[in-house]
């Protein structure tokens, strides 16, 4: 995966199963490119320093702390790509603009929805 890129490939007019594999080749890029590398370096850096515990793997202990105590590092980096990467997805369908992607609008398209869900 040397030079591959995390890229909205998920629009356009695409098979079924062109979209699920792309979605499962940018899952596999996220989760080990992406979180496990970040997960074994502030593994490493946090046994250099103070012992504070930061951003991902805040997560990783977070998520054993409060969702299942028995899952590996390898298991959360898997479940917490295919959490980005769906949320992606959906924020890019829900983005009926024609301007793209965009971090800010995608935030607010997700929330929106996510609440008018919730109250109906």
């Amino acid at each position: 995966m040397k030079g591959a890129t995390f890229k909205n490939n998920f629009t356009g007019n695409r098979s079924v199963r062109r979209l699920v594999k792309e979605l499962a080749r940018q899952t596999r890029l996220l989760r080990d490119k992406v979180i496990m590398k970040a997960l074994e370096k502030e593994e490493k850096d946090e046994t250099d320093d103070d012992n504070t515990v930061t951003h991902i793997r805040g997560f990783y202990i977070a998520y054993k702390m409060c969702v299942t105590r028995h899952i590996s590092k390898e298991e959360f980096a898997d479940t917490y790509a295919q959490t980005v990467t769906f949320g992606l997805f959906y924020a890019t369908l829900l983005c009926r603009e024609g301007l793209g992607f965009e971090r800010k609008k995608a935030i607010e398209i997700i929330t929106r929805r996510k609440f008018a869900d919730i109250q109906s």
